[in-house]
């Protein structure tokens, strides 16, 4: 999917949602996965400040973007389940923003923040992590997966 044509709506529609104090530019998109289900891009935003600062602020957030992928999976199901966890305490990344509609960008999406680090995966291919970080964090994982349920 291109961003590009759909930029302008896209400002407009973070700057309303996420209820920032005025209008936001987008600087910054770099697609960072490809999914089945959905692509995913990280954003980075520019808008003004507000209070005591008028300096331009900065932020990272994901878009994860509907694909209509193999995996039939619903965005809205992954949203509610997002926000659960989130609320119960687990770290995962916090929902800011939800469209159902194609009428933005084409297919539903939704906004999150930007969660620094990276996936266990990334944690496999840098071969940096010791046996006792990998079976700590498998142990998180498997803990937080045990509670949900």
């Amino acid at each position: 999917m291109e961003l590009e044509s759909k930029r302008g709506a896209l400002e407009a529609y973070l700057a309303q949602e996420l209820e920032l104090p005025g209008p936001c530019r987008i600087v910054d998109v770099a697609r960072i996965a490809m999914g089945q289900s959905r692509a995913m891009y990280r954003l980075e935003v520019e808008y003004a400040g507000s209070g005591e600062t008028s300096r331009p602020q900065r932020r990272h957030l994901m878009l994860r973007v509907e694909q209509w992928g193999l995996l039939g999976s619903d965005g809205g199901d992954e949203v509610r389940i997002m926000r659960a966890l989130h609320a119960m305490g687990y770290p995962v990344a916090r929902i800011l923003a939800a469209e159902t509609s194609n009428a933005l960008l084409g297919q539903p999406f939704f906004v999150m923040e930007f969660a620094p680090g990276g996936s266990f995966g990334d944690m496999l291919r840098a071969n940096s992590s010791s046996v006792a970080e990998l079976v700590q964090c498998v142990r998180g994982a498997a803990t937080a997966l045990a509670t949900a349920h």
